[in-house]
């Protein structure tokens, strides 16, 4: 995506490149940022938000028949903006679909992660996905012969990219280019319409800048971005609990352990690290990981810690929440 499209709509950039291309593209500084430097000012004339999805003829019949689910409006209108030329150069920079996404994945690869809790969410999303493309194709907007696979990367695209905005989500130029890391060097936020990158501390020349996507286990990241990180802080195991819904296991180090001692009724985050060291001492044989499996697939399943193993053993964990609490 060339930036000058970008400045002619006022967007104002700092000392910032952007090198590479497809997932290994990224945002750089070409010299030393402070902490508190400018990175990017997007304004809202060259923002696709909500509010401009509804202004194009598709979506905009969608938002008056009311309860459109999250994103799908953004996603009809890439489809209708494609051909728009006020906003090909960054439309038609995206990519075809989110490469690494595990709705591409073959059978042997499912069946290779099956326990996990992808295998558990991966059809849901599959089966609304083809939902959505029959409820379009019968919704009289020029959506009559929307295939199964148009939709499914259009909608993993605009998932992977859109941030919140005031009216739902919207998709910002530039700031989708930034990766993520669970400890980025930049925030942002909506300032008068705009979106705003700083930096969070200083950066030296040459050092990748990262956005963070939030804090998601692997199964999380895959779904809405295709990719996984190799140790991720944010893991997760989802465990079913016979007649109470389901158990959310981060690791014990996660910020989000304090949820979960609060939820068990634990005394203190400690409780509930030797909890879990205690649940992992007893799982800690663990099959191996069939190496011809995608390095996302085998990271996943070694990051969950096998689920399946976890369910198996779902009356020692009641016990332990018992004696723990």
């Amino acid at each position: 995506m060339s930036l000058s499209w970008l400045e002619e709509r006022g967007a104002t950039f700092g000392p910032v490149t952007v090198n590479g291309a497809g997932t290994a593209r990224g945002v750089f500084a070409r010299e030393d940022l402070p902490a508190g430097a400018l990175v990017a000012r997007i304004p809202d004339g060259a923002i696709l938000s909500n509010q401009v999805a509804i202004s194009t003829t598709p979506a905009g019949v969608l938002h008056a028949r009311g309860d459109v689910a999250e994103g799908l409006l953004l996603t009809v209108a890439v489809l209708a903006l494609r051909g728009d030329p006020s906003w090909a150069p960054y439309l038609g920079d995206l990519p075809s679909h989110v490469e690494g996404h595990p709705t591409g994945w073959s059978a042997t690869v499912r069946q290779g992660i099956r326990g996990t809790n992808l295998s558990e969410f991966l059809p849901d999303l599959e089966a609304r996905t083809r939902q959505e493309v029959a409820v379009l194709r019968r919704a009289d907007i020029g959506l009559s012969t929307l295939s199964y696979a148009t939709w499914l990367a259009a909608r993993t695209v605009v998932t992977s990219r859109r941030f919140s905005h005031e009216s739902g989500s919207a998709l910002v130029p530039f700031g989708d280019l930034l990766n993520h890391a669970p400890d980025p060097e930049v925030d942002w936020a909506w300032e008068d319409g705009a979106f705003v990158l700083t930096t969070r501390r200083a950066v030296p020349a040459g050092a990748e800048l990262h956005d963070s996507y939030g804090s998601k286990s692997n199964t999380r990241l895959l779904l809405s971005y295709g990719f996984t990180l190799p140790d991720n802080p944010d893991e997760e195991v989802l465990l079913p609990r016979p007649n109470d819904g389901v158990l959310v296991l981060p690791r014990a180090e996660s910020p989000r352990a304090a949820e979960v001692v609060e939820e068990l009724g634990l005394d203190s985050a400690r409780a509930w690290r030797r909890f879990r060291s205690e649940l992992e001492q007893r799982l800690a044989a663990t099959p191996e990981v069939d190496p011809s499996l995608p390095v996302d697939a085998r990271r996943l399943i070694r990051s969950e810690e096998h689920t399946s193993e976890l369910q198996s053993h779902s009356d020692l964990v009641c016990r332990l929440l018992l004696e723990k609490k």
